[in-house]
């Protein structure tokens, strides 16, 4: 049971890391974005302020942060019902109710 605990304690430290790079993760894609429209001129060129290049690296990250909040949803949920399990209740009584 101490062991299922720290299993689920774990697993929901990671889903609030998860969390807050994926809040990160948004804020950063949208303003590449909104960046990418964005120019400056120097002289008589005008080049952009925000290279897609950055926006295509924000992206990715955003994607990454995605699977990473995923992935630690899935561990929270396997954490919680391990701990169920381990405090004695029974499997199928855990899908009671949901099954027609």
């Amino acid at each position: 049971m101490v062991q299922a605990h720290a299993q689920a304690t774990r697993a929901a430290n990671r889903l609030r890391l998860a969390e807050d790079g994926l809040r990160n993760a948004v804020i950063a894609a949208d303003l590449n974005l909104q960046g990418l429209s964005q120019t400056k001129r120097i002289g008589e060129t005008i080049i952009l302020v925000i290279r897609p290049q950055e926006v295509v690296a924000a992206i990715t990250a955003l994607d990454q942060a995605y699977r990473d909040y995923y992935a630690a949803v899935g561990d929270v949920n396997r954490g919680q019902f391990r701990l169920y399990r381990a405090l004695g209740h029974p499997a199928a009584g855990a899908l009671s109710g949901y099954c027609p």
